[in-house]
């Protein structure tokens, strides 16, 4: 841990931090998200030498988070772990009551695959046989963590546009309880959030019939599950989850928190690694880069709805 104290914009030091910092996460308990969260804040505090706790705020794909997350100080003590899609996407597809100007991005973190699973009642193992069995059906349930403005919704919703299908929404809190769902074959099919539904896959309790991964989805033990491009629909999203501090917070706090984050990443990159999910660090420039690609990808995915 760094003992040398940022200078604000007065020219004079700061002793930050010096008392418990919050992380507001958008998301339930126990889901990926929130798993990754708390790698992060654990690794943080042991840089920064005071506690960071995490706060759960649920609904709407995160933008209930945001709505709070609106109220907090500009001190650098109340953080945000949310996603590129409530700062770049909702707002373009829905109104929204929170100002994503006032979000400063710290970092992202890991990266979301997200994916198509089905009952297995349905019988459905393809987008193709989805088609068919929508048509058959007239109507299928389908499963997501959010409506308009949540990325599990946009989605889906975009694909099934292209496919012609029509789909009754249905909102769980989190990606395991729509996973819980497609297993207790209560709905026909929803979001698949990686790599939390592979053990399903591999007790073959659901269908896991697409990924918006690029390059597929690959589960141990199982064929690598094909992406949603190769099946016919040029859609594709890997989601990076952020950490985000708020607009008007002194430069020098806002320093301070990047250099621990960056000392973080070594060992945060190895626990994701290990539990499964996807590492995506990125600061500054590249940080800057990135999150311009990701908003030019969401324009054009709100530009269809």
């Amino acid at each position: 841990t760094s003992s040398s104290q940022p200078v604000n914009s007065n020219g004079a030091e700061t002793d930050f931090p010096k008392d418990t910092i919050k992380v507001i996460c958008s998301w339930a308990a126990g889901g990926q998200a929130d798993v990754v969260c708390r790698i992060l804040t654990d690794r943080l505090s042991q840089e920064l030498g005071v506690p960071v706790i995490v706060e759960n705020v649920t609904g709407n794909g995160g933008q209930v988070a945001a709505i709070e997350y609106m109220q907090a100080a500009t001190d650098g003590y109340t953080l945000l772990y949310t996603s590129d899609v409530v700062q770049y996407l909702a707002p373009r597809v829905a109104s929204t009551q929170y100002d994503p100007a006032q979000m400063v991005p710290l970092c992202t973190t890991a990266s979301n695959g997200f994916g198509i699973i089905a009952n297995v009642d349905t019988g459905v193992t393809s987008l193709k046989e989805l088609k068919d069995y929508a048509d058959k059906e007239g109507m299928i349930t389908v499963g997501v963590t959010g409506k308009t403005g949540a990325i599990t919704y946009e989605l889906l919703n975009t694909l099934f546009k292209k496919m012609e299908i029509n789909a009754e929404f249905m909102v769980f809190d989190n990606g395991p309880a729509v996973a819980m769902e497609i297993v207790g074959k209560h709905i026909d099919c929803g979001i698949a959030i990686d790599p939390q539904c592979d053990q399903y896959v591999q007790d073959g309790r659901v269908n896991y019939i697409a990924s918006f991964l690029e390059d597929g989805h690959a589960v141990e033990g199982a064929n690598t599950i094909p992406s949603v491009a190769s099946q016919g629909y040029d859609i594709t999203c890997a989601n990076p989850n952020m950490l985000v501090a708020k607009a008007g917070t002194d430069q020098a706090i806002l320093d301070k928190l990047v250099d621990a984050l960056k000392n973080c990443q070594s060992d945060f990159n190895a626990k994701c690694l290990e539990l499964g999910y996807t590492p995506n660090m990125t600061f500054e420039s590249d940080l800057t880069d990135y999150l311009t690609e990701l908003d030019t990808l969401y324009a054009g995915m709100a530009a269809g709805n």
